[in-house]
C-alpha cells in the first residue's frame, strides 16, 4: 500500500520520517511542508517525525492515534474501517434539549467508553436528549478532566482510542441520544506539546490557562487552518452523525449557506474575508492586492465576521429567509 507522509514544519531545513524499521528523508514542497511516500506502510504502521539533526522521534501533530501516548509514535489509522450502525439517525435539536455533561473517566469505575455505553441506558430513563463529553482529546497521563490536551486529532487511548469513541456514539445514537463534543483549541497542555517544534503555534504572551496560540501573527494561516481541520475532523470521521446521508447533506448546506452570506456582504468585505480567512493569505499580501490599510483590514474582517455568524446562526436555528435545506434535499 502507498501511504503519503506530509508534515507542516517550517522550522526546520531538514525532516525525515522515521517508519517500517528506517529513516526516510522528506522532501520540501514549499511553504514549510515536506512530504516523502512509502510504499509499504499502511493502517497500523508506527512513525514518527526527526527534526532537524535530533534522533529522537516526535508525534505527528495531526496524528489520529497515539496508542502509547502522547510521546509515542503515532499510529497510521484507517478512518473509514469502523462500520457505523447509526444509519436511520437523524439528529437532534439543540433548542429545548436536555444536555448531559459525562466526563469519561469518572462516569464508571473502569473510566472508558465502552463502559460509559453500557450506562447509556440509565440517561435515556433520566430523561436525557444530548451527551456533552468533556475534551476527549490525547493528553499525557492516564486521566485528566481534557483541558491539558496536545494531540488536537488523536482521541485518548485509555478511553478507548479512536475506535471506542466511534462505538460510544454509535451506541447513543441507537439510543436516541445525540453527542457532543467539548473541544479545546485555545492553549496547549505542559506535558506533550510538540507542535511548537514544527512550527509557530504558538506567540508572546500568555493567559491564566498558559502561553498563547498564535491565531493571528506571522505565520498564523496554517495553525488556524490545523484547527479549523481538526474541528471538521471530529464532526466529519467521529462525532456527530457523521457517516449518515443526513451529516453529509449537512456539511453540504452549510458551504452552500457560507456562500449565500458571502454574496450578502459588500464585495469588497466579502474579498477580504475569502482572502483572509479562507486562502488564509498574510495580512500585508491582503493590504497590498486590495490596497487597503492595516487597520482596515480589521474593520473589514469584524464586519464580516459579525454578519456572517449572524446568517449562520439564523439558519443553523431554522430562520434563515432563503433556507438552503429543501434545495440541498432535492438534488
Amino acid at each position: 500500500m502507498m501511504t503519503t507522509f506530509e508534515v507542516w514544519a517550517p522550522n526546520h531545513d531538514r525532516v525525515r520520517l522515521r517508519a517500517l524499521g528506517n529513516d526516510h528523508e522528506m522532501s520540501p514542497i514549499g511553504d514549510g511542508r515536506w512530504r516523502v511516500t512509502l510504499s509499504d506502510a499502511g493502517p497500523g504502521t508506527d512513525y514518527g517525525f526527526l527534526l532537524g539533526d535530533d534522533e529522537t522521534p516526535v508525534p505527528d501533530p495531526r496524528s489520529r492515534w497515539q496508542p502509547d501516548g502522547v510521546h509515542g509514535l503515532s499510529r497510521l489509522y484507517d478512518t473509514q474501517a469502523y462500520e457505523w450502525g447509526d444509519a436511520v439517525w437523524t439528529g437532534r435539536q439543540l433548542a429545548g434539549s436536555v444536555v448531559y455533561e459525562l466526563h469519561v473517566g469518572t462516569f464508571t469505575p473502569e473510566g472508558t467508553f465502552a463502559a460509559a455505553a453500557g450506562r447509556l441506558d440509565h440517561l435515556v430513563e433520566l430523561g436525557v436528549d444530548l451527551v456533552e463529553l468533556l475534551p476527549v482529546n490525547a493528553v499525557n497521563g492516564t486521566r485528566n478532566w481534557g483541558y491539558d490536551g496536545v494531540d488536537w486529532y488523536a482521541v485518548h487511548e485509555p478511553y478507548g482510542g479512536p475506535d471506542g469513541l466511534k462505538a460510544f456514539v454509535d451506541a447513543c445514537h441507537r439510543r436516541g441520544l445525540g453527542v457532543l463534543l467539548d473541544v479545546v483549541y485555545n492553549h496547549l497542555g505542559p506535558s506533550g506539546a510538540y507542535l511548537p517544534r514544527f512550527g509557530p503555534f504558538l506567540k508572546p504572551g500568555r493567559s491564566t490557562w498558559g502561553e498563547l496560540v498564535n491565531l493571528d501573527g506571522p505565520g498564523s494561516g496554517p495553525v488556524r487552518r490545523h484547527i479549523l481541520d481538526s474541528a471538521l475532523m471530529w464532526l466529519h470521521d467521529v462525532a456527530a452523525e457523521s457517516q449518515s446521508p443526513i451529516r453529509r447533506i449537512e456539511l453540504a448546506e452549510f458551504r452552500a449557506n457560507l456562500e449565500l452570506a458571502l454574496g450578502k456582504l459588500p464585495p469588497r468585505v466579502a474579498q477580504v474575508f475569502q482572502l483572509y480567512e479562507m486562502e488564509e493569505r498574510p495580512n500585508n499580501e491582503v493590504c497590498q492586492r486590495l490596497n487597503i490599510s492595516e487597520s482596515n483590514l480589521w474593520v473589514m474582517l469584524h464586519r464580516a465576521r459579525k454578519q456572517l455568524r449572524g446568517h449562520l446562526t439564523d439558519w443553523w436555528n431554522g430562520d434563515s429567509p432563503q433556507d438552503h435545506r429543501s434545495n440541498v434535499l432535492n438534488h
